[in-house]
C-alpha cells in the first residue's frame, strides 16, 4: 500500500473522538460504556493514561459505574485499543486496491505499519509495558 495510504490510515487514529449527539435530547441521555469507550480513545490517542476515575469524572457517573460496564480498567484499555485498531483495519482494507491473498497482506502490512507507528501505541509500550502485553 502506498505511504498516502498508510497515512490516511492513521488519521483515524489521530483524530479526536467525541461524544455521540448533541441537542437537549442528547444532554439528558445517561452515559453508557460506549461513551466511555470515547473518552478512554481521547485520552489514550493524547498519550495520556487511561485512568477509569477520569473517565468517570468527565461522563459524570460514579467510577463503580465504569467498572461494572468494564471489570477493570485492563478491559477499559482493551475495548479502546479494539475499537481502533477495528477502525485502522478497516481503513486499511478499503484503501487497499490489491485482490485476493495480496489484498489481506497489504492490509496487515499496513495495519502493522500503522500501529507501531502510533504515539498512543507507543506511549503505552514504553510507559505501561505490563498492560500493553496484556492487552
Amino acid at each position: 500500500m502506498e505511504d498516502a495510504a498508510a497515512a490516511a490510515t492513521l488519521e483515524v487514529m489521530s483524530s479526536e473522538a467525541t461524544l455521540p449527539g448533541s441537542g437537549e435530547a442528547e444532554a439528558r441521555r445517561r452515559p453508557g460504556p460506549e461513551d466511555a469507550i470515547e473518552v478512554a480513545r481521547r485520552e489514550f490517542l493524547a498519550c495520556r493514561r487511561v485512568d477509569i476515575g477520569r473517565v468517570a469524572d468527565e461522563l459524570g457517573v460514579n467510577r463503580t459505574t465504569v467498572y461494572r460496564w468494564f471489570g477493570g480498567r485492563g478491559e477499559l484499555l482493551a475495548e479502546t485499543m479494539w475499537s481502533l485498531s477495528r477502525e485502522v483495519a478497516d481503513t486499511a482494507l478499503e484503501q487497499s486496491n490489491a485482490r485476493g491473498i495480496d489484498r489481506v497482506f497489504e492490509t496487515m502490512r499496513t495495519f502493522v505499519e500503522v500501529i507501531s507507528t502510533s504515539p498512543a501505541y507507543l506511549h503505552l509500550l514504553e510507559n505501561e509495558p505490563r498492560a500493553a502485553a496484556r492487552v
